[in-house]
């Protein structure tokens, strides 16, 4: 998400939504919406849901959850704060997928994944942005940003040759 596309304004109100259907379970929904509250203030919302089924390559999926909320509060034209937070959850049963050979054609590959096997972000950032003009040629500002993430995962891999676990050696 580009915070600075998606910050709050006091210029006008809108709401966007739009929604995703497809095959394989593929659901897409999103929402942005800007109220202005006052001429001094005004909050955006920007909301994500995102769930899909990967074709062909069962068991894998993945779910998307997103927020970018953001509030600017502008009293005068010489001062002005902005608070953001982006919050993401991922949550996808993961594939090593396809590839593309040296004529680049698709080389089938079998799925390799596991219901275990799994994939999982999680992620939080909190960003204020305070403003002040001194005059037309000085002025001050100051950026803060706390985040914090956090990504999993188990992912099958592929090889060559398979081995029994309890003799690695194959012996």
């Amino acid at each position: 998400i580009n915070a600075i596309t998606k910050q709050a304004t006091t210029d006008y109100d809108f709401i966007k939504a739009s929604v995703g259907l497809g095959s394989d379970r593929y659901v897409r929904a999103t929402v942005d919406a800007n109220i202005v509250a006052s001429e001094d203030l005004a909050v955006r919302a920007n909301v994500l849901y995102g769930y899909t089924e990967i074709p062909d390559r069962g068991p894998t999926d993945r779910e998307r959850k997103g927020l970018a909320l953001s509030a600017t509060y502008a009293p005068d034209d010489a001062f002005d704060l902005t608070l953001d937070y982006y919050g993401f959850r991922g949550k996808d049963n993961p594939d090593v997928g396809g590839y593309l050979d040296g004529d680049l054609k698709p080389v089938k590959v079998p799925v390799f994944a596991q219901k275990q096997d799994f994939q999982k972000s999680d992620v939080d950032t909190f960003t204020s942005r305070i403003r002040y003009r001194f005059s037309d040629n000085v002025r001050i500002t100051n950026l803060t940003r706390y985040g914090m993430s956090d990504n999993g995962y188990v992912l099958t891999g592929t090889r060559g040759a398979t081995t029994d676990a309890s003799d690695p050696n194959g012996e």
